[in-house]
């Protein structure tokens, strides 16, 4: 099974690449950076000390998990 940080950043990445699908490479690369980057911010979110931020934090993940990808949504 993959990391964490790349099953989250691939469940963002579909969503920025459907809002956008005319968009040129150099953008597309930005939107896999900008996935990337919030896919650790996310995970470092989840591991802090806080049970409050942990607890919200793992909504979202759960919540981009079952997010339909582009292709069940067409």
């Amino acid at each position: 099974m993959p990391p964490p940080q790349l099953r989250i950043a691939s469940k963002l990445l579909g969503h920025l690449l459907w809002q956008g699908p005319s968009r040129e490479l150099p953008d597309r690369m930005e939107d896999v950076q900008h996935a990337w980057d919030v896919a650790g911010a996310l995970l470092q979110l989840s591991y802090a000390s806080e049970p409050m931020v942990a607890t919200s934090v793992a909504t979202v993940i759960t919540w981009l998990a079952r997010a339909p990808t582009q292709s069940e949504t067409c």
